[in-house]
């Protein structure tokens, strides 16, 4: 009699517990969900005149032909030719051209 008794009662829990699982009741349920939204996370900022993953700067200018940025004073520019002073007398003229001769013509003094 009391075997009868026992498994009548385990049945009868067994199957509650099997309807409320089913139905969902308690609050073990989770909750539904209308709708989701995702919030995308802000990009950390970039350093000061730079992009992340951005392209990489050109190169600065080429420096100047004999100087250094900062650098001393070029020196002064060559010399003046034969005979010519910058600022100075011009120079005389050069002497007369003697007598030549040209092959197969013959000699020709030049005055």
């Amino acid at each position: 009699m009391h075997t009868k008794a026992r498994t009548t009662v385990g049945v009868a829990v067994g199957s509650m517990a099997l309807i409320a699982s089913l139905i969902g009741c308690g609050t073990d349920a989770p909750p539904r969900s209308v709708g989701t939204t995702t919030q995308t996370p802000a990009p950390p900022p970039g350093g000061s005149g730079s992009v992340p993953g951005g392209p990489t700067g050109g190169g600065g200018p080429e420096g100047g032909a004999g100087s250094i940025p900062g650098g001393p004073t070029g020196g002064g520019g060559p010399g003046g030719g034969g005979g010519e002073i910058p600022g100075g007398p011009t120079g005389s003229g050069g002497p007369g051209g003697g007598s030549g001769c040209i092959p197969n013509v013959g000699c020709v003094n030049v005055p």
